[in-house]
């Protein structure tokens, strides 16, 4: 659509600048891409991989394992993180959506590190044809300078442990004040539940905003559902009606809060390749809280 050629002609341009340009796209969620959608960026030294593609043509045993994960880097420097896709619907211009709300960070600093080393594994599985080296030069020395303490959490079907629910339910344990929660699908398993209830009876303001609009119907029915279930034990829910709701935050106590691409759900926490940051800081921390009040 218009998002995806106007990126992939800048990415095309940087490439014939000599600028080294990956480009890793799940291969369910990019299954209309047209064959040739990438061949003039290919031709101008770019590279491309599919991840976890159709073994046949018509059949994929994989298909409940989703690359989930939005990131880019750029020069080892820069990078970004959280639930904002490339499509057109992304930035508000379909009409059944309207306004689309979400977000992203953008992170300096080490942790950038972090976060490309991340793509490197992903790509590296992807694209055996053109394995990434970490070389000293993708990971350029940074100036140490004052920050937010952070992590990046990787989660997928290939993980001992769910390490991107750990993190909330740790957040949620923690919680003393209150939880901010967005998600557009909330289908959580019974540990973040009951960690919900539990701060929510203890006396900690607990507070979820779920989309009022369905872009899929019997997981918006299923969100309903467990919402209604915490509505019963204190939990403030509120539906957003400005358009859709797609981020997928949680803020703790305007202390603490996580932003990526796992939604409060269990294909999120068991199935599905997802990434978070997780960040400790006050200062940005209120701001997150600002804008769930928002």
């Amino acid at each position: 659509d218009g998002l995806g050629r106007r990126l992939v002609s800048l990415l095309t341009e940087k490439a014939r600048q000599g600028v080294k340009v990956l480009v890793l796209y799940d291969a369910l969620g990019s299954s209309s891409l047209p064959k040739h959608f990438f061949d003039e960026f290919e031709k101008s030294g770019g590279k491309t991989a599919a991840f976890l593609p159709a073994m046949l043509a018509s059949i994929n045993p994989r298909f409940n394992h989703r690359n989930h994960r939005k990131l880019a880097v750029l020069d080892g420097t820069v990078g970004y993180i959280g639930g904002f896709n490339v499509g057109d619907e992304y930035i508000g211009e379909k009409k059944e959506f309207g306004y689309w709300r979400d977000t992203h960070v953008r992170l300096e600093g080490d942790i950038v590190h972090s976060l490309q080393n991340r793509f490197f594994i992903d790509w590296n599985q992807a694209a055996e044809h053109y394995p990434m080296k970490y070389q000293e030069a993708y990971f350029p020395k940074m100036k140490e300078v004052g920050g937010a303490a952070m992590q990046i959490v990787a989660s997928g079907p290939l993980e001992m442990c769910e390490d991107i629910k750990n993190g909330y339910l740790k957040m949620i344990h923690h919680a003393r004040k209150s939880i901010f929660l967005q998600t557009p699908y909330f289908i959580p398993d019974k540990s973040i539940m009951d960690a919900l209830r539990t701060a929510s009876l203890g006396g900690v303001d607990v507070q979820l905003m779920i989309p009022h609009q369905a872009d899929h119907v019997f997981v918006h029915s299923a969100t309903l559902a467990f919402a209604r279930e915490l509505l019963e034990d204190g939990v403030k829910v509120y539906s957003y009606k400005n358009g859709f709701l797609h981020a997928k935050t949680l803020v703790v106590d305007g202390r603490a809060y996580s932003v990526g691409s796992a939604n409060m759900d269990v294909r999120s926490f068991s199935l599905n390749f997802e990434l978070n940051a997780f960040v400790y800081d006050a200062e940005s921390a209120i701001d997150m809280a600002d804008l769930f009040r928002h």
